[in-house]
């Protein structure tokens, strides 16, 4: 029975760190639809918007991280607004927390 203690622990933490990582993120979620300090960057949303027109212009691509930049683009083809791009990056960042603490939790031998 005193076997099942430490696992039982480890559960009950890592419970503890997603409940707490989920009201992070619905914080931030809320921070940003309230006009908080949660901003895009103006020039990924105009050569998004350009490429999806098909008008994009190549020259700018040195500007610019093309995975954030087909990002937008891939969020701003299904017609989602500012406000989606933002809560999407929110809980994706959430995700990536999540998962880098589930691998240093594994790597630490927990």
């Amino acid at each position: 029975m005193s076997a099942d203690r430490p696992q039982r622990s480890r559960r009950l933490a890592a419970a503890a760190l997603i409940v707490v990582a989920l009201a992070v993120t619905g914080e931030r979620l809320d921070l940003a639809r309230s006009g908080g300090h949660l901003h895009l960057f103006p020039k990924y949303l105009k050569l998004a918007d350009a490429a999806a027109a098909g008008e994009f212009p190549r020259q700018r691509l040195n500007d610019v991280s093309p995975g954030y930049l087909w990002f937008f683009y891939a969020v701003r083809t299904t017609g989602a607004g500012l406000d989606a791009i933002r809560s999407l990056q929110i809980v994706m960042a959430g995700l990536a927390a999540l998962i880098a603490a589930a691998a240093v939790w594994r790597l630490a031998g927990a």
